[in-house]
């Protein structure tokens, strides 16, 4: 996979270039009375270069001639190609080659020193030498072959591709439509193909953004099993307190979480499961899907591939039904309008208090096949469907 280029708040890297000795390596040579045989490699560093390999082009440099073979066999192993560029040649080769505003360099040597200074993210390994260290922009907590480039990898996935966005999952509800379930657990666990279905939420979306997710009802079975199943994803659980009766609903679960979702986000109910790829709220989208009847749901009509109106469980013309997905790009307007929206549906705020507001700022219609898990005959349906069957029709 060739990568042209990454941009995440203005910032872009299409390039990661390493010297080898010193950086992957102790920096040692172990010469024997036949020279230079053996070089010391870490075994962290290949697990690190796994998290930008398809991320950005990755280029290994080396000055040492006599002991390229080494080098050149460790490199291709990992399936990366390795220059031979001498220390005199190497800050043209890189500005003329790759350009120093779009890449990162790793180095410990005197000769490294100006690249590191130069390029758009430098950095040196904890015993890299002094001016190395000084001139570049991170030094790693870990030494050369010690982890020293796993660290990089890290640094540089976290400040340059590191989604800027997070998920929201309303799960607080008793789910009473469920019947008999939902008296011993909370609805977000219902299986589906053998794993809960607020699972098969969470595994759509990458694994460094954060989700936040409302709790109320049994939420202890649901934090026990998500913090039990997802040690290496960043959740965190709200407490709604007050999850039923009159005043309650997503709108009310989702707004005790307006703190932790100070931008772009992305709501999905907890029992909403869809076959396609989400998109990321680089702008505000509304997820949809075709119904006979639209009245028992909230709906939207649509024009080309914009929402122009939301209607909320009432009879109208409208074809889509809103299936509790959806892009917040612009979220202090949402935010601004849930909060001064106290009108109950159902008994319930709903969400569409805050979504309607989006429809000024521009709100694009997303089509999904939908598998709906919050009621029985839909349930029944998504058992024997998703994910790749026809969606639900909400008959």
């Amino acid at each position: 996979m060739k990568v042209i280029g990454f941009s995440l708040g203005g910032n872009m890297l299409n390039n990661f270039i390493l010297d080898v000795d010193g950086v992957m390596t102790t920096g040692q040579f172990l010469y024997s009375e036949k020279g230079k045989v053996y070089k010391i490699f870490g075994p962290h560093d290949a697990d690190g270069l796994k998290i930008l390999k398809n991320k950005l082009n990755i280029v290994f440099i080396t000055a040492d001639k006599r002991g390229f073979s080494i080098s050149e066999k460790r490199i291709s192993d990992m399936g990366y190609r390795l220059e031979l560029i001498t220390e005199k040649d190497r800050y043209s080769y890189i500005k003329e080659k790759f350009g120093f505003e779009n890449t990162a360099y790793m180095g410990d040597g005197i000769f490294d020193a100006p690249i590191l200074r130069d390029c758009k993210f430098g950095i040196a390994p904890r015993n890299a030498r002094i001016e190395a260290k000084k001139a570049a922009d991170f030094v790693t907590p870990s030494a050369s072959a010690e982890g020293a480039v796993c660290d990089a990898c890290i640094q540089i996935d976290d400040k340059f591709f590191s989604n800027d966005y997070k998920v929201c999952i309303p799960a607080a509800g008793t789910g009473s439509r469920m019947g008999e379930f939902t008296k011993t657990f909370n609805k977000a666990l219902i299986p589906v193909n053998g794993k809960p279905a607020i699972c098969h939420i969470i595994e759509k979306f990458p694994e460094n953004v954060e989700i936040v997710i409302a709790v109320g009802y049994k939420k202890g079975m649901v934090i026990d099993y998500l913090n039990s199943t997802y040690i290496n994803r960043k959740l965190t659980f709200v407490d709604v307190g007050k999850f039923e009766g009159p005043g309650t609903g997503p709108g009310y679960s989702i707004l005790q979480c307006k703190q932790y979702l100070q931008c772009p986000f992305i709501f999905v109910s907890a029992d909403t499961l869809v076959s396609e790829d989400i998109p990321e709220p680089n702008f505000n989208w509304f997820g949809l899907a075709e119904v006979p009847d639209t009245s028992r749901f909230c709906s939207a009509s649509v024009s080309g591939n914009k929402v122009i109106r939301i209607d909320d469980k009432v009879k109208s013309d409208n074809k889509y039904a809103f299936i509790g997905l959806a892009g917040v790009y612009d979220y202090e307007v949402f935010w601004n309008a849930l909060e001064n929206n106290d009108e109950l549906i159902g008994g319930e705020i709903q969400v569409s208090n805050g979504f309607t507001s989006l429809i000024e700022e521009g709100m694009r219609a997303e089509v999904f096949t939908w598998f709906d898990t919050g009621v029985p005959s839909a349930y029944r349906h998504a058992l024997k469907n998703y994910p790749n069957g026809e969606g639900y029709l909400g008959e």
